[in-house]
């Protein structure tokens, strides 16, 4: 059964979101924006343990590796197949779509698929430089058309695309304006610097990747003061017809805020005020649920949960509709990982 489950995700283009990300940087820190642009917005905010034993679901030569950092993630997929999130350490990785992507080919590496990758970075780094050096010790190897936004507690941050099949990563200097959407950055720069008046005039939730990109960018360069208030309000500017979250990760704060469009409250999650030991097993929200601050109404992890909703999300999925066999054998294998460590 699992070489029938990962050989289903190896040939199957899970669908990828299409999304506007930024960073907003002053000597106090970085505050992250993210909209995630999709077709249904059906998922669980998931608490992730460190100290656990994981193994990809894909086979042949799957990534195996012990979580050395907790982590909160917006998963629709299932646990440990995330959207994005944040470790205990202040790593953000936040993916998009990108038609462009071409991952390596076939080498010596361990593999992963394209949301087990954010997974595996939250779980294996502490700061942007070494995902940057994680990312490159194992290969993407489901077809996912997709690039990330990195950015961390000190700081940094780093764009990562696969172009013509190689790993790029643009940072510092290579990275003048920290956004990103669902165009190559040097295509992204190139039209954000003759961007038309025309942007801000466009109809909103009908601005293209080229023009969410320029909108953000400009919003980067020009905020003196970064705030959770203006995230939000970069992210209204560059909203789609199918945005579902917004999400605006406080890095020097330690604090997840974020809204859907389900439940427009902005919620908050306190990163202090959580305990990621392994034995206590993880937590759990609906992501439309609550108000105000819902680090108290986080619920104990349950297993069923995680298994419907990988069964609406495979379901509602516009291209890659897996059998409902195969997402109950791919939920029962996730909880097959155990604890290897106390802490």
């Amino acid at each position: 059964m699992r070489a029938i489950i990962a050989a289903f995700l190896l040939l199957a283009a899970l669908p990828a979101a299409a999304c506007t990300t930024f960073c907003l940087k002053d000597a106090s820190g970085l505050v992250f924006g993210r909209n995630y642009d999709y077709d249904f917005g059906d998922a669980l905010v998931l608490v992730n343990a460190r100290g656990v034993a994981k193994t990809s679901l894909l086979d042949g030569n799957p990534a195996r590796w012990v979580s050395a950092y907790g982590s909160v993630t917006f998963n629709q997929y299932g646990k440990d197949s995330p959207s994005g999130g944040v470790n205990e350490k202040g790593l953000v990785v936040e993916m998009m779509m990108l038609d462009d992507t071409r991952f390596p080919p076939p080498d010596k590496r361990p593999v992963v698929g394209a949301l087990e990758f954010i997974q595996y970075l939250l779980d294996n780094a502490g700061d942007v430089e070494d995902a940057v050096v994680q990312a490159g010790q194992v290969r993407i190897a489901t077809r996912t058309p997709v690039h990330f936004l990195l950015a961390d507690r000190a700081g940094h941050a780093a764009a990562i695309e696969f172009l013509r099949e190689r790993m790029v990563v643009r940072r510092g200097d290579t990275l003048p304006d920290c956004a990103l959407a669902n165009s190559t950055y040097p295509q992204s720069q190139a039209y954000a610097s003759k961007s038309p008046v025309s942007l801000d005039v466009m109809p909103r939730g009908e601005a293209g990747s080229l023009e969410r990109y320029a909108r953000a960018a400009r919003a980067v360069r020009t905020t003196k003061a970064p705030s959770v208030e203006k995230s939000f309000a970069i992210l209204d500017d560059v909203v789609q017809n199918n945005t579902h979250w917004q999400i605006v990760y406080d890095l020097p704060r330690a604090t997840i805020h974020y809204r859907t469009a389900a439940n427009r409250a902005v919620r908050t999650l306190d990163l202090a005020r959580m305990d990621f030991a392994c034995r206590h097993g993880g937590r759990m929200l609906d992501v439309d649920a609550g108000r105000g601050d819902v680090t108290h109404a986080l619920l104990p992890y349950a297993p069923e949960a995680n298994e419907r909703q990988m069964l609406v999300a495979f379901a509602k999925s516009p291209h890659f509709a897996m059998p409902a066999h195969l997402v109950r054998a791919e939920a029962a294998q996730v909880e097959t990982r155990r604890c290897v460590a106390a802490g």
